[in-house]
Order: C-alpha cells, then sequence, then structure tokens
C-alpha cells in the first residue's frame, strides 16, 4: 500500500462530479465533497513470481488510522474471497499506519515486550499477515534524521555524527 499526491481537479463527467474525496466500499467514514489530494493504492505482489495486481484506488484528503486499518482488513478480505494467501503487507512509515496495525493488533517495536510483527488475518484468525516495513522508505527516514539532528547517541550512549555514516559508507 501507499499513498500518492495526485492532481487537485474537479470536473463533470458523465453526469457526475469527479475528483472528490472517494472511499469506495470502505465504510470508515462519511462521504465528503472536498477534493483528493492523495490516492492510496493497494497492489498484491506475487511472492515467488513477477505478477503484479492492483487492487484498489482510494481518492483521499490526507488518511488516519482507521481508514488505514479499515483498507487493510477489506483488501485481506477480497483476497481470501479470490483464495489469495496474504503473507504480509508492506506500508510506509507513515505514522497513520503504525497506528493502523496496532488497531489490528500487531506491534513492530522491537523494544516492546509486546512485540508482534504480524496480524490475524480477519477472514481466518489462524492465519497470520506479517507486517513489513517498506525498507527503502525506512532508510529514506533515517537518512533525513541523520541530515536534520547531525549527532545522535547509539544504544551504548556513545555520540556519532554523520560524517561517521558517510565514513561507514565510504568503506
Amino acid at each position: 500500500m501507499d499513498e500518492v499526491s495526485i492532481r487537485r481537479q474537479v470536473i463533470f463527467n458523465e453526469g457526475q462530479l469527479k475528483g472528490y474525496i472517494d472511499y469506495g466500499n470502505f465504510d470508515v467514514v462519511k462521504p465528503s465533497e472536498k477534493d483528493a489530494k492523495n490516492a492510496i493504492f493497494v497492489m498484491a505482489t506475487q511472492v515467488n513470481g513477477q505478477q503484479k495486481t492492483p487492487l484498489a484506488y482510494i481518492l483521499t484528503n490526507g488518511i488516519d488510522s482507521d481508514l488505514m486499518s479499515s483498507i487493510v482488513k477489506e483488501s485481506l478480505k477480497k483476497m481470501f474471497q479470490a483464495n489469495a494467501h496474504v503473507l504480509s503487507t508492506t506500508f510506509d512509515g507513515l505514522r497513520a499506519n503504525l497506528s493502523a496495525i496496532e488497531k489490528l493488533g500487531g506491534n513492530i517495536c522491537l523494544d516492546d515486550p509486546q512485540y508482534r510483527p504480524y496480524i490475524n488475518h480477519p477472514s481466518d484468525p489462524n492465519l497470520k499477515v506479517y507486517i513489513t516495513p517498506d525498507a527503502c522508505h525506512m532508510v529514506k527516514l533515517i537518512r533525513n534524521c541523520l541530515e536534520y539532528y547531525e549527532t545522535f547517541l547509539d544504544p551504548d550512549g556513545n555520540v556519532s555524527t554523520v560524517t561517521h555514516c558517510y565514513t561507514y559508507m565510504a568503506l
């Protein structure tokens, strides 16, 4: 799942105004007449092949954890109905995504004794769907933090700088 920015535009097409927020069949929030500025894309990717299938797109004006948890649940249910076995779900580090995972029963905080890197499938609680943060996006978040803060402490209390990171990357 990923949220991307889209061009804000409302047009009259086939007797209807198009371009407003549209949650499709997700029963989270009431309809809105605000312009959509983002689209959330849900895609299924084959594990042992190269097949990719778009499942849904949702036009939003931002996302919250209620909407994201509903999208995850409904997507998993639809995949289950199609006899597709979902092993994991991947998303970026947006706070709404992390909160949605917590609402669904997962916990990806490694320091937490309640660490649970999966959620139970909404159609079959015996199935686990593992949570996989998008590694490329996480690296970008870490890079941005390093550039912004410039110094940080490692778990042993030692001070490191961005320069140390660049030195390690050059090795």
